[in-house]
């Protein structure tokens, strides 16, 4: 009896402490690997792309300051030049852009990469919170788990080789992903210009607000949209003042085109991620794929009442990797995913392996392939992006026949 009551009282000690410490310890190793990779670069091979994107935004914000165009080829090498930056043009940001490099721009380079990597840091903090938010419901009263939640599902959106991408090359991704993710939490709550806002900004990268606007679209969230729209124009306003309305858009259609053709954006560049790019991998030349996108987004609408609304906005964001374009940094748009896997295994007593390892293979550094000389070995991610969306619409029709009086959310206009 004695020898009992001891042993069941060393397995609570254990648990009590796994409990205490594990969450907390995760956590901890993932903040250090993005402190380490994400911000001080060890184990970059590539200085050039350290802050690159932060440097084209540099040379646009100081051409738009001093009246020039940075969608013309010459100024912006000319802009370059004078601050001694090696960049490749063209500049493909839309001219919504415009006030933030602006800002930047005010700037010393240094103090200028402290402010893209802040802003990085808080679009991740962000995303942090409004996954533990998307989870936390699906626990029932069980405060251990919360905890572990709270820790865990950080961890991995913090620990992943994308977001360390993003920070170290001050992309825009993370700031893109957590307006994005903004905006369809606030617009499901009926704040429609407060969402329609975040959505205007957020079209500084517009595959990723493509599919999302659509479904507004679909869903005829008129003030929402009528906000978004005004918001660009605003945003937009100063290029629009110096070369003339239609002047820029021709101008920024122009450079966009000419960096879909670039090196980078080829289909077959290691670092561009799609359908397209796996099935190239497999030998097949595929056309645009933009309107099978949309033609999945309409589809995704048409049965919004048979399927679970919380899987409708990571489908969109997985949309946006598989139908547009995206390199591999861009996966962290991926983040309502890694939320949604959490959100069905929160209340199981077993470790969900299955999603555990779909989320390691996605994040399967690339380097380590490179030798193998397999086109498909570097294009592999679309395949296991294309698994996560059909398992997500698995798991949302199942979801939705489990609580059949769950119907989309009541949206205030």
């Amino acid at each position: 009896m004695v020898k009992n009551e001891i042993k069941q009282g060393i397995v609570k000690v254990k648990r009590w402490s796994l409990d205490r410490w594990l969450g907390p310890t995760v956590f901890f190793i993932a903040l250090l690997s993005l402190i380490v990779s994400g911000i001080l670069g060890f184990g970059r091979s590539y200085p050039y792309f350290s802050d690159i994107d932060m440097r084209f935004f540099y040379v646009a914000g100081k051409c738009w300051w001093q009246g020039e165009n940075p969608y013309n080829v010459e100024a912006f090498l000319s802009m370059a030049k004078t601050l001694n930056f090696n960049l490749e043009p063209p500049f493909a940001y839309p001219p919504q852009i415009a006030p933030f490099t602006l800002f930047l721009s005010l700037w010393s380079r240094p103090i200028a990469r402290i402010i893209m990597t802040c802003l990085n840091l808080a679009s991740l903090g962000l995303l942090c919170v409004l996954s533990v938010r998307q989870v936390i419901p699906s626990i029932k009263n069980d405060d251990r788990r919360i905890q572990f939640v709270k820790c865990c599902l950080p961890a991995l959106i913090i620990g992943n080789p994308f977001s360390s991408h993003v920070i170290w090359m001050g992309q825009s991704s993370l700031i893109v992903a957590a307006l994005l993710f903004s905006c369809w939490t606030l617009a499901m709550k009926g704040k429609s210009v407060l969402a329609g806002i975040l959505l205007g900004v957020s079209t500084i990268k517009p595959q990723f607000a493509l599919f999302p606007m659509i479904w507004f679209i679909l869903d005829r969230r008129w003030r929402l949209l009528v906000v978004a729209i005004l918001t660009i124009i605003v945003l937009s306003l100063l290029p629009f003042i110096q070369q003339g309305f239609f002047e820029v858009l021709r101008d920024w259609f122009n450079s966009l085109q000419d960096y879909k053709i670039g090196s980078v954006m080829k289909i077959e560049h290691r670092h561009v991620e799609g359908i397209r790019s796996l099935l190239w991998s497999l030998g097949f030349n595929a056309p645009d794929l933009i309107g099978l996108g949309v033609l999945c987004s309409v589809l995704l609408w048409k049965i919004k009442f048979k399927i679970s609304y919380d899987n409708i906005f990571p489908l969109l964001c997985g949309f946006s990797i598989l139908f547009v374009y995206a390199h591999d940094y861009d996966f962290v748009i991926l983040v309502p995913v890694i939320g949604s896997f959490w959100f069905y295994n929160t209340n199981k007593n077993k470790l969900p392996l299955g999603e555990l390892i779909l989320f390691l293979l996605i994040c399967f550094p690339q380097r380590f392939l490179l030798s193998l000389d397999q086109p498909f070995l570097l294009h592999f991610r679309g395949g296991f992006v294309m698994v996560a969306m059909v398992w997500l619409l698995i798991k949302g029709i199942k979801q939705h026949n489990k609580i059949s009086m769950r119907t989309e959310p009541e949206l205030m206009e």
